[in-house]
C-alpha cells in the first residue's frame, strides 16, 4: 500500500512538474527573431527577402500561440562566419542560427537544377551563379542573354525557396524543442524533427502539403549532388537525402492519400508501402500531439 502511495505522488509530482514548467511564460512570447544588419550586400539583399516573404512571422506566430516554453527561444538570423554550412539550433545559447547564405545557397542550387537537363543552359548558369556571388548581385538580377528566366520562373522558384525554408525553420525549432522542453525521442532526433517539421506544415498551412512536398523535393535534389554513398554518409547523423525525401512523401501522402495519388509518380513504391504511410502518419501525428501537449497553451 505504501510502495502504491509513494508510486503516485512521484507520478504526481512529474505531472505537476510539467505544467509549472509551461506556466512561466503565459504573458510572453516564448519565440522570437533578431536580423542580424552588418552584413554584406548580397547577405543584406537575403535578409529582405527573408522578412518580405513573411515565413519567419507566421513560424513564430503559430509557436507562441500553441506553446509556453520554460525559456526564452532565439532565431538570430546572421551575416555568414568562416565555416558555417547552414543553420543549426546551439544547445548552450538556446538560440537558433540561421544565415542568410543559407537562402542564397538554396536559391543557386534550384536556379542550377532548373537547367540542369540542357548542357549548355547549365554551363551558362554555373557562369551566372558564379558572378552574381562576385558581385553580390541579388539572385533575380538580370544574368545573361544566354539564358531566359522569366516571371512566372521567378515567382515560382520564390515560392519553393520560401517552402525549403519553412521546412527547415520549423525543422531547427523542433532541435529546440527536443532540447527545451526534453521531450522523449528513439531513433535519431534529425530523423525525429524532420518529421516535426514536416506535420507542424500539414496541420498548419492551407497548403502545407504542397510546401512539405516542395522541401522534399529539396532533398531529392541534394542527393543528385553524389553518385555513390560513402561511409561518412551511412554514418552520419542524418538518414541519406533520398530517405529524407521519401520520408516526407510519406508523411504528406499518409495525411491524405485522395490528393497525394501523384506523389510517388515514378518512384517504385507498392501499394502495401503506400498503405503504411498511411498508418504511420496517424501513429505519428498522435504520437507528437502526446508528446507536447502538457506544454500546449
Amino acid at each position: 500500500m505504501l510502495s502504491r502511495i509513494a508510486f503516485i505522488l512521484v507520478i504526481g509530482s512529474l505531472t505537476i512538474g510539467a505544467q509549472s514548467v509551461v506556466a512561466q511564460n503565459k504573458s510572453a512570447d516564448s519565440v522570437s527573431a533578431i536580423y542580424e544588419t552588418s552584413c554584406s550586400r548580397a547577405q543584406n539583399l537575403q535578409r529582405e527577402e527573408i522578412k518580405k516573404s513573411g515565413l519567419v512571422n507566421e513560424v513564430l506566430g503559430h509557436l507562441n500561440e500553441e506553446f509556453l516554453l520554460p525559456h526564452k527561444l532565439i532565431v538570430r538570423f546572421t551575416c555568414s562566419s568562416a565555416g558555417e554550412s547552414g543553420p543549426y539550433y546551439s544547445t548552450e545559447t538556446k538560440a537558433i542560427i540561421f544565415p542568410y547564405a543559407f537562402r542564397q545557397y538554396v536559391s543557386l542550387e534550384l536556379l542550377r537544377n532548373e537547367h540542369a537537363e540542357n548542357h549548355e543552359k547549365r554551363d551558362a548558369v554555373t557562369e551566372i551563379i558564379a558572378a552574381l556571388v562576385q558581385k553580390e548581385l541579388k539572385i533575380t538580377a538580370p544574368a545573361s542573354n544566354s539564358v531566359e528566366i522569366n516571371t512566372d520562373d521567378m515567382d515560382e522558384l520564390e515560392t519553393i525557396i520560401d517552402d525549403v525554408l519553412l521546412h527547415t525553420l520549423y525543422h531547427e525549432l523542433g532541435h529546440a524543442l527536443v532540447d527545451i522542453l526534453r521531450l522523449p525521442i528513439t531513433g535519431k532526433e534529425e530523423d525525429a524533427v524532420d518529421e516535426l517539421s514536416t506535420l507542424f506544415l500539414i496541420e498548419n498551412f492551407e497548403n502545407g502539403e504542397q510546401i512539405a512536398t516542395n522541401a522534399g523535393d529539396f532533398f531529392d535534389l541534394e542527393s543528385l549532388q553524389s553518385d555513390e554513398v560513402t561511409e561518412q554518409s551511412l554514418f552520419g547523423e542524418h538518414s541519406l537525402d533520398e530517405q529524407r525525401y521519401f520520408n516526407i512523401l510519406c508523411l504528406v501522402y499518409g495525411s491524405n492519400p485522395r490528393n497525394g495519388k501523384d506523389l510517388f509518380e515514378g518512384l517504385d513504391v507498392s501499394e502495401g508501402r503506400a498503405n503504411i504511410c498511411v498508418e504511420d502518419f496517424a501513429k505519428r501525428r498522435s504520437a507528437w500531439n502526446r508528446i507536447l501537449a502538457p506544454y500546449k497553451r
